[in-house]
């Protein structure tokens, strides 16, 4: 884990949102060195606002933790938050 956003991509790529709150995160270990990763968010990206559950699936390597799996599923426009 690295704290700190300075190295980040983001920092340079206007493709990434202007802000992304995550809430609930929950990680349940699966094997050695591989750990489930799930969360809430709301994302905003040029003033539009979008919600959903994303997931991760973390493994652990000789560098360090790394993402190895990432999806997000999105709630449909006006659709009330999922996850509170």
């Amino acid at each position: 884990m690295e704290l700190g956003y300075e190295g980040w991509s983001a920092r340079r790529d206007s493709t990434w949102p202007d802000t992304l709150v995550a809430r609930n995160l929950r990680v349940l270990p699966i094997a050695e060195g591989v750990v489930y990763g799930t969360y809430c968010y709301t994302v905003t990206q040029k003033d539009t606002t979008s919600s959903g559950v994303s997931e991760r699936i973390f493994v652990k390597t000789p560098e360090g933790w790394r993402i190895a799996v990432t999806t997000a599923f999105g709630l449909s426009a006006g659709a009330p938050a999922q996850c509170k």
